[in-house]
């Protein structure tokens, strides 16, 4: 079976299984990384964009607005073959922070965020 999700005025996701629990499975992962309506920050649209620095590979949806040019960090799962939004602050190390309820913290807007190069934060 095969099922068309419009997830967005401007994005469709197709997903194709034999059974529908698989087919959720798809369309659960693929919502997540392509869902986004619009940039969290401003309300602007978005692309897609790929840097690769030293052989690593960074994934973002970037704001095409000039003057908010946040972006979304797309994280990729050890097997390389699946994506996830990059919502909650972490460490450098990788490990989230936590607030004093230990829960963590969500990062700029929902995930969207701009780099402050004045406190060397993104907010």
């Amino acid at each position: 079976m095969q099922v068309q999700v419009k997830v967005s005025p401007t994005t469709i996701i197709t997903a194709e299984a034999d059974t529908q629990a698989v087919l959720f499975k798809q369309l659960a992962s693929l919502t997540e990384v392509f869902g986004e309506e619009k940039c969290a920050k401003c309300g602007g649209g978005y692309i897609y964009r790929v840097r690769e620095v030293d052989g690593d590979e960074y994934f973002e949806a970037v704001c095409t607005n000039r003057e908010c040019r946040a972006k979304l960090s797309i994280g990729q799962a050890k097997d390389k073959k699946n994506l996830f939004p990059k919502r909650y602050r972490q460490e450098k190390g990788g490990a989230y922070i936590l607030d004093e309820n230990g829960k963590k913290i969500v990062k700029g807007t929902w995930g969207w965020s701009i780099y402050n190069k004045d406190s060397g934060e993104e907010e």
